[in-house]
């Protein structure tokens, strides 16, 4: 009797996880940054090689009926978006329909700014010098466009310099991008995007974020009162920057998307590097970031990533999202072949720093 209670005692203490289980720490560490922030809820995952290792979510979906978040719920991505636009763009580039390089008006001949050198490849990268006045001025519209008409408005605004000469960040400009890839595709944004990317990924919960389509799986959006309580943020809608900041997903389906862009396969390639490649303004500023990525360790501004001492000789790409209601990041490290990703329902929530650094750093091999 004594050995067969040792024996179910040993079994049970090498099954029950210990400080060192990666998912222990993870959990750990999100579970104080979602108190400690107040935010309603978090949904993670990590891929390790091309296999999701870790998916959790924190918290509430809706805070005021209770509904709990899980992993199947619909986050907003925010610029997340750009680089399936980007991935998109690739497909058509490995097919031999779109040239990054050629003037926009090959494609689009209705273009009013003709002449000037703008490409897609400088609209991707934010060199175009192309406004981004109309996306800002209505970031919580509720009229739906198509992007014809999205197009039509942003490009009221002329160019504010020479195409290549300044860096400077845009998100309704992709829906020049947009009008590119339906010209070249033959249909509409949307439609492409489920052939190309989502369907091939089996990204089944990504979606555009139409208020109008009845989705409960959709996570509420909440933004801050004056102090400083989570409240209801006002519902918008985004399809005049569908393919810059327009889509909901979960951090499973958005680490799917990230497993496929650690090697060459879904995108050959050279067409890998040039969307993680940092492009360069026409006097040679190095700008950091890519086509629909941000290039290196260096984190966005005020999140402070590091991920141990050797993070500046790791090839890492990222892309952070935001926007009314969403917080949200995707970290690629190709050299470790680590994904991972995290989605907040709540404005400006800090889901980098600290929390994100020892969700990362739990799961890096040889850890």
């Amino acid at each position: 009797m004594r050995l067969a209670v040792l024996s179910l005692l040993a079994l049970t203490q090498a099954t029950l996880p210990t400080p060192a289980d990666p998912a222990v720490r993870a959990r750990a560490a999100l579970t104080a940054r979602l108190a400690k922030d107040d935010i309603p809820a978090l949904s993670v995952a990590v891929g390790l090689r091309g296999k999701i290792v870790y998916s959790e979510a924190f918290g509430h979906a809706d805070r005021e009926s209770r509904k709990a978040a899980t992993t199947a719920t619909r986050f907003g991505i925010g610029s997340i978006t750009k680089a399936l636009t980007m991935a998109l763009a690739g497909r058509l580039i490995d097919q031999g329909r779109l040239d990054l390089d050629a003037p926009v008006e090959r494609y689009l001949p209705e273009f009013p700014y003709a002449g000037r050198g703008i490409t897609t490849r400088l609209v991707a990268g934010h060199l175009s010098g192309l406004g981004d006045d109309f996306a800002n001025a209505n970031r919580l519209t509720t009229k739906h466009y198509d992007t014809a008409q999205a197009l039509s408005e942003i490009l009221e605004q002329p160019p504010t310099g020479p195409a290549g000469a300044e860096h400077a960040y845009g998100t309704g400009t992709y829906t020049v991008i947009a009008a590119v890839i339906e010209k070249v595709s033959g249909e509409p944004f949307e439609r492409a995007m489920r052939r190309h990317v989502l369907d091939p990924l089996k990204m089944t919960s990504t979606v555009p974020n139409d208020p109008r389509a009845p989705m409960p799986a959709r996570a509420t959006f909440y933004e801050t009162d004056s102090a400083n309580r989570p409240v209801r943020a006002p519902r918008y809608d985004p399809s005049h920057k569908l393919a810059g900041a327009g889509y909901l997903s979960t951090a499973e389906d958005l680490v799917r998307f990230g497993s496929a862009l650690l090697s060459p396969g879904f995108l050959s390639a050279s067409t890998l590097e040039q969307l993680f490649t940092p492009l360069k303004t026409s006097s040679g500023t190095d700008t950091g970031v890519g086509l629909g990525f941000r290039i290196g360790a260096e984190a966005w501004p005020g999140m402070g990533w590091t991920i141990g001492p050797d993070d500046s000789r790791r090839r890492i790409v990222h892309q952070p999202g935001g926007g009314p209601g969403i917080s949200s990041w995707l970290v690629i490290d190709r050299d470790a072949r680590l994904v991972a990703v995290v989605l907040a329902n709540k404005t400006s929530a800090n889901v980098g720093g600290k929390a994100f650094d020892e969700m990362l750093e739990a799961f890096l091999p040889g850890d």
